[in-house]
């Protein structure tokens, strides 16, 4: 059941590719949050929320948890074996995860957010392509029927 309908290679590459974009997150300036309402807030970067982002999950923002399932979506597309429903659950609860940041949007004052910059947009990116691509690599590929039209004519 390896069965898989992209291959070894071109789930490497896509998994290298988006992990590089995670990295790339990680080092770019990403959100304004502005704890102590000071009047000139710092920018922090990708990896600082990463760092302390656990903590606000006690304020019911999931997003920080889409870390850890890129990495395992990644990790299960690169090298794990196929097990589709694992890797598609595992995609879905990444995309809720990730969508549940727009929360800082809505709710900027609760979370003292005063602004998004490039590695909040590129992490966001990474992570909707990493589950649009789990979707389309671990995808069945129909069956290509073959050809038994014997009306050919055969000449003796």
């Amino acid at each position: 059941m390896s069965d898989w309908s992209a291959g070894r290679t071109t789930r490497r590459v896509v998994a290298g590719g988006l992990f590089i974009g995670w990295l790339v997150a990680l080092v770019l300036p990403a959100l304004t949050i502005n704890i102590g309402r000071v009047p000139d807030p710092p920018v922090l970067a990708g990896w600082e929320i990463l760092r302390a982002g656990a903590l606000s999950i006690a304020a019911f923002q999931f997003g920080w948890l889409a870390n850890p399932l890129l990495l395992l979506v990644l990790a299960m597309l690169a090298w794990g074996p196929p097990w589709r429903s694992a890797l598609r659950v595992s995609a879905g609860l990444l995309v809720l995860c990730t969508l549940d940041t727009l929360d800082l949007f809505l709710r900027p004052d609760y979370y003292t957010f005063e602004g998004a910059h490039a590695g909040y947009y590129v992490w966001v990116v990474v992570n909707l392509v990493a589950a649009v691509a789990t979707f389309v690599l671990t995808s069945s590929r129909p069956k290509v029927a073959e050809d038994t039209n014997t009306s050919k004519a055969t000449i003796p």
